[in-house]
């Protein structure tokens, strides 16, 4: 079966393409560059759904990719941040700690969506 991905899909892509990148740049040390693209990667997220109402473009994969995608941007790449702004400062339990904040709330978020 053949899938079509339509404009709206892309944007979406956007966003986990942004978060991808913030998640490296946290490993290079590039805490406030990182944290600027989980911020495009929502304006990426909030425009998904409004090119798909003003196209009139929808798919079965849409939602899917749109939950999976803000995993990553909503939960995983947060708690990296998180952890290494916050690792100077608090020592590593403590960061982890904080850091698993987003990670488990994006979780739950993410199965939720899908029980």
């Amino acid at each position: 079966m053949k899938m079509k991905l339509y404009l709206k899909d892309y944007i979406t892509l956007g966003n986990v393409i942004c978060s991808v990148i913030s998640m490296v740049l946290v490993i290079h040390g590039k805490i406030d560059l990182a944290a600027f693209l989980i911020w495009l990667a929502y304006i990426f997220d909030s425009l998904d759904g409004l090119v798909a109402r003003i196209t009139g473009k929808q798919n079965s994969i849409g939602g899917h990719l749109d939950n999976t995608d803000d995993l990553v941007g909503y939960a995983i790449a947060p708690a990296l941040i998180i952890y290494a702004a916050y690792v100077p400062l608090l020592g590593h339990f403590w960061s982890v700690a904080l850091a698993c904040v987003p990670a488990i709330f994006g979780t739950i978020r993410h199965a939720r969506n899908y029980a």
